[in-house]
């Protein structure tokens, strides 16, 4: 009989996770009583910081907590970055729910949501650039709308609290993605905003606005449907309108170029924006 060399965790990194009770509490007093270093994750970090101190008793080895819910992807990511410099040599994963994977399929996945968020980025910055938003904006609301998106791409509420505070919302509004995004556009994108009743004087001076040249739509086109005021805009311009879909009876549109909107209606598409011919 071959005789099997016994496993030894002395002096070797565990990470446990779901640490501050039941069974990844226990395994974290056995893996301390036989001399390994420990990395403790769980979401309550007071309860997690007793049994670190329990485990210390029993280890020479440091013995590392943090508080983290496994199943939001913000805070895995700030734990991979905490530990990043740790070697792990063995994982636990013990948690309830969250990421049960090995350790290495856990940060591919983190390096493939952060390419994900690039890109978004990065078709956000282009579709900026394709809407001519720099004509009609600052260029330090500029950067303010790509940070705002880039908190919507990673955490609704800092982005409801940074909205509040630049005036893009209310603070007693509630705040969900496609509201945050229809916010954005209608605050930023240089966006013709009216109720049903399309005031034609206030379009006209958006238009010729736009267009930068005189346009006129009359009130009895305003009160056509939106396909016609498009045609209109495109027989006596290079540029076309592009329709915001608001989810109620309010009336958003877009100016763009028409050699842009193929390209702008795609990246729409791609983030989810409510961006339509």
């Amino acid at each position: 009989m071959v005789k099997r060399e016994q496993f030894s965790i002395n002096e070797k990194m565990v990470l446990i996770t779901g640490a501050s009770g039941g069974l990844g509490e226990q395994l974290a007093y056995e893996c301390a009583k036989q001399q390994a270093g420990l990395i403790l994750v769980a979401r309550r970090e007071e309860v997690l910081k007793q049994v670190a101190n329990n485990c210390q008793q029993w280890t020479n080895q440091p013995v590392y907590y943090y508080a983290c819910d496994l199943s939001k992807a913000t805070e895995v990511e700030l734990l991979l970055e905490k530990i990043q410099s740790i070697d792990v040599d063995v994982v636990i994963n013990n948690a309830g729910r969250g990421y049960l994977k090995q350790a290495v399929d856990l940060i591919c996945d983190s390096i493939d949501r952060r390419e994900t968020e690039i890109n978004q980025e990065a078709l956000f910055d282009e579709l900026i650039t394709l809407l001519e938003t720099k004509k009609y904006i600052k260029a330090k609301y500029i950067k303010q709308v790509k940070s705002l998106y880039k908190w919507l791409n990673k955490d609704l509420e800092k982005c409801r609290e940074k909205m509040i505070a630049f005036g893009d919302i209310y603070e007693d509004e509630d705040l969900d993605e496609e509201y945050a995004k229809l916010s954005l556009i209608r605050s930023y994108l240089h966006c013709y905003q009216d109720d049903w009743k399309i005031d034609y004087d206030s379009l006209n001076h958006f238009l010729s606005e736009s267009l930068e040249q005189t346009f006129e739509i009359t009130f009895e086109e305003v009160h056509h449907e939106f396909a016609r005021i498009k045609a209109k805009v495109e027989a006596k311009s290079d540029y076309t309108l592009l329709y915001v879909d608001t989810g109620s009876d309010n009336f958003y549109c877009l100016v763009c170029p028409k050699s842009a909107a193929p390209r702008i209606i795609e990246i729409a598409d791609i983030l989810n924006l409510p961006i339509n011919h």
